[in-house]
């Protein structure tokens, strides 16, 4: 072998100028192209995707025919290459970020909180879909609904945090005190975080109930613990019977509120959708509350291609969304919400 190349070394010492100069440009556009597909940029590209079916999250026996509702999903890629980065810069369809090294999920992780973000969504459209369908019909109803709320799921823990919690825990308490819902398991650790440098959580993981503790990280003069929450239910009982499909074709709570609409849709009688091909973009809460969500030029752009009639948004995103609705000359009715009830009424006055 080093004869081999021991030759070829005299063979291009022994070759032409010309011959020279054309070899180290093959070389260095060789090493050029290596460069850009394999040297890695800090950042995170989001790209227009596909709009899912929200409806192959549960099960419900019913007469009623599925109608265009659809969840938008959209792409992103970590740590692109430079040439993805230099292809994606300047393309008004996609978004370029850095990447924030605090809040950095791999792959893996960001599936695992992809799946338990899911979870809640489900359920919080189920509730806000019966709640708001039981207005039509006392016979549509939720049998468990004051004794859904389990507390709060740990759906991602980020490099500089300081904690024996683990990705699934289920908070019920901090520091020995209850809490029904997120914002108060928040106040509940930023009173704490003004006494101690550490708070302890009681935990439900399975079948398992522990205590443990997480230490307060300041950084850049902010506290925090260095993880992600998200409120977690148990599966209703309703009427009629909705079954949550365990195997999701969609991760992250954005699609919420068009579950829930396709939810309404199934459980109700008539065509709430008027025949229109109806998208939307916003997570719910259980009192149908829309909230924010990210991708929004993206998602915008999805719609677009896939000639959609009505696209909801919440109002948190809503003049994101205008921006990029302007931008790609969208034709599509762009409509603010902050209620599920508002969807439903902004529906029924459609006309058939």
């Amino acid at each position: 072998m080093k004869a081999y190349f021991y030759d070829i070394l005299k063979r291009f010492i022994k070759s032409s100028l010309i011959t020279k100069i054309f070899i180290f440009l093959i070389f260095a556009l060789y090493c050029f192209i290596l460069t850009i597909c394999f040297v890695k940029k800090d950042v995170v590209v989001s790209t227009p995707g596909v709009i899912n079916n929200p409806s192959l999250s549960f099960e419900i026996e019913s007469e009623e025919e599925t109608k265009f509702i659809g969840t938008i999903g959209i792409y992103t890629y970590s740590k692109v290459s430079l040439l993805q980065y230099w292809l994606s810069k300047d393309n008004i369809k996609f978004t370029v970020e850095d990447i924030n090294e605090d809040l950095y999920l791999d792959q893996k992780e960001e599936l695992k909180q992809g799946m338990l973000m899911k979870d809640s969504s489900v359920v919080s459209a189920i509730v806000a879909a019966y709640k708001e369908a039981s207005k039509l019909d006392s016979n549509i109803k939720i049998e468990n609904l004051d004794t859904l709320y389990k507390g709060v799921v740990v759906t991602a823990i980020y490099n500089h945090a300081d904690t024996e919690l683990k990705v699934g825990d289920v908070i019920t308490k901090v520091n020995g005190e209850s809490f029904n819902n997120y914002d108060e398991f928040r106040q509940l650790c930023s009173k704490f975080a003004l006494e101690y440098d550490y708070l302890m959580f009681s935990v439900i993981n399975g079948d398992k109930t522990k205590d443990v503790h997480a230490k307060i990280i300041t950084r850049e003069d902010k506290k925090s613990l260095g993880i992600s929450v998200d409120d977690t239910y148990d599966a209703p009982k309703t009427t009629p019977e909705c079954k949550i499909v365990e195997n999701y074709k969609s991760i992250g709570p954005s699609g919420g509120a068009m579950t829930a609409l396709s939810i309404y849709d199934r459980i109700t009688d008539g065509d709430i959708t008027k025949g229109k091909r109806i998208v939307g973009t916003g997570t719910i809460d259980i009192n149908g509350n829309i909230g924010a969500v990210g991708g929004l030029n993206e998602k915008i752009v999805t719609a677009i291609n896939y000639e959609v009639d009505i696209f909801f948004v919440g109002s948190y995103n809503y003049e994101e969304a205008l921006v990029s609705y302007n931008l790609h000359n969208a034709t599509f009715d762009l409509v603010k919400v902050e209620t599920f009830s508002d969807i439903i009424e902004y529906l029924n006055g459609l006309e058939g």
